[in-house]
């Protein structure tokens, strides 16, 4: 068999990695956390300052979770 005989035939003992399943939600404050604006405690102040935006309205709750399809801003950023 050629190499690429062997590259296009069908493996039958493969094994599928399983992926863990992406959140819905993520808290606010991990998402700002992850998007290297700062640290999960300092995103903490930013939210209770008032400083984040989420979807054009200003978030100040502690524990607000975000979606994939939400806008999160900082300073217009």
């Amino acid at each position: 068999m050629k190499n690429q005989d062997r590259k296009s035939a069908p493996k039958k003992f493969a094994k599928k990695a399983e992926q863990p399943a992406e959140p819905k939600e993520v808290r606010l404050n991990k998402y700002i956390a992850n998007a290297g604006v700062c640290s999960r405690r300092e995103a903490d102040t930013l939210i209770a300052d008032g400083q984040i935006k989420v979807n054009g309205e200003v978030v100040r709750e502690m524990g607000y979770k975000v979606q994939k399809t939400d806008t999160v801003k900082h300073l217009n950023k």
